[in-house]
Protein backbone atom coordinates (compact mmCIF):
# COMPACT_ATOMS: atom_id res chain seq x y z
CA UNK A 1 0.00 0.00 0.00
CA UNK A 2 1.53 3.29 -1.08
CA UNK A 3 0.40 6.86 -0.68
CA UNK A 4 0.29 8.90 -3.86
CA UNK A 5 1.11 12.59 -4.20
CA UNK A 6 -2.56 13.52 -4.41
CA UNK A 7 -3.29 11.76 -1.13
CA UNK A 8 -0.37 13.50 0.59
CA UNK A 9 -1.61 16.86 -0.66
CA UNK A 10 -5.11 16.15 0.65
CA UNK A 11 -3.71 15.10 4.05
CA UNK A 12 -1.66 18.31 4.16
CA UNK A 13 -4.66 20.49 3.36
CA UNK A 14 -6.73 18.81 6.06
CA UNK A 15 -3.90 19.20 8.58
CA UNK A 16 -3.55 22.91 7.81
CA UNK A 17 -7.32 23.36 8.05
CA UNK A 18 -7.45 21.62 11.43
CA UNK A 19 -4.34 23.02 13.13
CA UNK A 20 -3.25 26.08 11.17
CA UNK A 21 0.24 26.96 9.93
CA UNK A 22 1.63 27.95 13.31
CA UNK A 23 0.63 24.76 15.11
CA UNK A 24 1.80 22.26 12.48
CA UNK A 25 5.47 22.16 13.58
CA UNK A 26 4.40 21.63 17.19
CA UNK A 27 1.97 18.88 16.23
CA UNK A 28 4.60 17.18 14.08
CA UNK A 29 7.22 17.37 16.81
CA UNK A 30 4.84 15.93 19.40
CA UNK A 31 3.76 13.16 17.05
CA UNK A 32 7.40 12.28 16.35
CA UNK A 33 8.17 12.14 20.08
CA UNK A 34 5.14 9.93 20.68
CA UNK A 35 6.21 7.46 17.98
CA UNK A 36 9.79 7.47 19.30
CA UNK A 37 8.63 6.76 22.87
CA UNK A 38 6.28 4.03 21.66
CA UNK A 39 9.06 2.27 19.74
CA UNK A 40 11.42 2.59 22.72
CA UNK A 41 8.86 1.04 25.06
CA UNK A 42 8.36 -1.86 22.65
CA UNK A 43 12.12 -2.48 22.53
CA UNK A 44 12.35 -2.36 26.33
CA UNK A 45 9.43 -4.77 26.63
CA UNK A 46 11.12 -7.19 24.20
CA UNK A 47 14.36 -7.00 26.19
CA UNK A 48 12.61 -7.67 29.49
CA UNK A 49 10.73 -10.64 28.03
CA UNK A 50 13.97 -12.13 26.71
CA UNK A 51 15.75 -11.78 30.06
CA UNK A 52 12.73 -12.70 32.23
CA UNK A 53 10.45 -15.11 30.35
CA UNK A 54 6.99 -15.62 31.84
CA UNK A 55 6.65 -18.68 34.10
CA UNK A 56 5.31 -21.79 32.47
CA UNK A 57 2.18 -23.37 33.86
CA UNK A 58 2.61 -26.98 34.94
CA UNK A 59 -0.89 -27.94 33.79
CA UNK A 60 -2.58 -25.17 31.76
CA UNK A 61 -5.88 -27.09 31.49
CA UNK A 62 -6.32 -27.43 35.25
CA UNK A 63 -7.50 -24.58 37.42
CA UNK A 64 -7.46 -24.35 41.19
CA UNK A 65 -10.83 -24.67 42.90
Amino acid sequence: MTISGTELLLIGIVAVALFGYKKLPVVGRNLGRAVKNFKRSLREQDKSEKTNPPPKASDPGHTKD
